[in-house]
């Protein structure tokens, strides 16, 4: 369900709810106009456009960092300076919430709006009570007799907050399948999070920030990508992290916002081209996991994983045979993965000894020729 609108008297301000990805609050002073984006279920930043005292339009815009609940846990602005800090007892009442004078975000536990006149949290079908750790009316669903925790109407994800959500009052669902950390899916996702990023705001009219939004979320940079690296390495590009620094740059620049340090660079050629490439790379590494998984090569490894052998066994290879017009062999000896990088069929295996003289022997006698 929906919220629509909500009149806080005391403080005599009215918010008119759009939907999940737009906000207008009205004050005496004027409209203050909100702009979410999510990646999955979890927001990652935010737009506020609203009067300065001078009545001209001004734009500020915050990033989000999630807790593994999809729960607002940090907010930074565009320097990197912390705004918020928020931390939660285990049923979401607030045990940390430090904030700059001039901010404060209301979407708190697990991601929902925390009304300050009740001090209840909107969970769409409900409100929920985090000083008790109870919905304040009945659930729906009657609850499965082979699991007790769900015949109580009122209680909260089974009375374990620390492993589940509830997206929408009526189900609860573990952290992970509401994508606890939106910047991996940004890594395992670029131009899907780049576009849904630019898209959202473009919408709004709010085009001057969305390559910078989307720059960020493509690059991972919103979080520091510093601190993440060690957690992304397995599934991130370097040139991923380069890109988003240019496309952010690019944006916070239409803004008239000063970037600072590495972020200051602009979006250089080599960014296009890298851009260009990873994608192409992305793609072939993809076609060889499920090839790989096909034919079994890699008994009980994910695709990830496997997809992850593919670009390591591409970049790390010692020995390399370029067929032309045929295919190209990337073989680690070390580790013995070869990678046949093929138009028609790319994949990845662990040969036997003999086996890449004899591929590229044929691929000769084929009519190919050695680059």
């Amino acid at each position: 369900m929906q919220r629509v609108v909500k009149h806080d008297l005391t403080n005599n301000e009215r918010v008119a709810y759009i939907d999940k990805y737009f906000d207008v609050v009205s004050t005496a002073e004027g409209d203050t106009e909100k702009a979410y984006v999510f990646a999955a279920n979890t927001k990652v930043a935010s737009l506020e456009i609203a009067p300065n005292d001078e009545g001209a339009p001004e734009s500020r815009l915050i990033f989000h960092h999630a807790d593994h609940l999809t729960g607002a846990n940090v907010d930074t602005d565009t320097n990197g300076q912390v705004v918020q800090l928020l931390d939660y007892y285990p049923y979401g009442d607030s045990r940390i919430d430090d904030h700059a004078e001039d901010y404060h975000d209301d979407y708190q536990f697990t991601g929902k709006e925390r009304d300050e006149e009740t001090s209840l949290s909107y969970y769409e079908a409900r409100y929920y009570d985090s000083a008790t750790g109870r919905f304040i009316s009945r659930d729906t669903w009657e609850g499965d007799l082979k699991d007790p925790q769900s015949l109580n109407k009122y209680s909260y994800v089974r009375n374990n907050p620390l492993k589940y959500v509830d997206p929408s009052g009526e189900s609860f669902q573990t952290a992970l399948q509401g994508l606890a950390s939106p910047f991996v899916y940004a890594y395992q996702n670029p131009l899907q999070t780049a576009g849904m990023v630019a898209g959202t705001i473009a919408a709004a009219a709010f085009a001057p920030v969305a390559v910078a939004v989307a720059g960020a979320a493509f690059g991972g940079y919103a979080i520091g990508t510093a601190a993440y690296s060690a957690y992304t390495a397995p599934n991130a590009d370097i040139r991923d992290y380069y890109i988003g620094q240019g496309l952010s740059a690019a944006g916070l620049t239409a803004l008239g916002i000063k970037a600072a340090g590495s972020l200051s660079k602009s979006l250089t050629e080599f960014g296009k081209n890298a851009t260009r490439g990873s994608v192409e790379e992305t793609s072939v590494y993809s076609k060889a996991a499920e090839h790989a998984i096909e034919k079994k090569h890699y008994p009980g490894l994910s695709k990830p994983e496997i997809e992850n052998i593919a670009r390591q066994t591409h970049d790390n290879f010692d020995i390399k045979a370029n067929i032309k017009d045929v295919k190209k062999y990337y073989f680690d000896s070390k580790n013995n993965n070869l990678f046949i990088n093929n138009s028609k069929q790319p994949t990845i295996f662990k040969p036997d000894l003999g086996y890449l003289k004899r591929a590229i022997t044929s691929d000769i006698i084929k009519g190919g020729k050695v680059k």
